[in-house]
């Protein structure tokens, strides 16, 4: 290759990332209205998202343990199968509060580092 085919640059080429001027820091009315609505909806969003954990975690186990109950007051015969229900529900509830709980905690640490990332700039 010589030296002419080296440096040919196409004329339908843009060069996006390089520009001899400043990026505008001025805000839009809406991106002021997207920024307040963010912070109003989604600021504690971490939070709800690990309360919500855990009304799943209780709620799931009352239900297991209410079915456990009918079963069992059907008739007392059926004392294992409601055992197992009580045994099977709780450990459900457990594996969803684990996973919803990791999601809310995940989500508290990304605004946190994103927090102190603003506050270095």
């Amino acid at each position: 290759m010589d030296n002419e085919n080296r440096n040919y640059i196409p004329d339908d080429y843009i060069d996006i990332v390089s520009s001899s001027q400043p990026k505008s820091t001025a805000k839009t009315k809406a991106g002021e209205y997207v920024e307040e609505y963010e912070n109003a909806i989604f600021k504690n969003i971490g939070n709800i998202i690990k309360f919500i954990a855990f009304v799943v975690c209780f709620t799931t186990i009352i239900i297991s343990f209410v079915a456990a109950y009918f079963i069992f007051s059907f008739n007392a015969l059926f004392m294992t199968i409601a055992a197992a229900i009580v045994l099977v529900g709780t450990i459900i509830s457990v594996i969803l509060l684990f996973i919803i709980y990791g999601l809310g905690h995940a989500i508290c640490q990304n605004n946190e580092i994103i927090s102190r990332l603003r506050k270095m700039q």
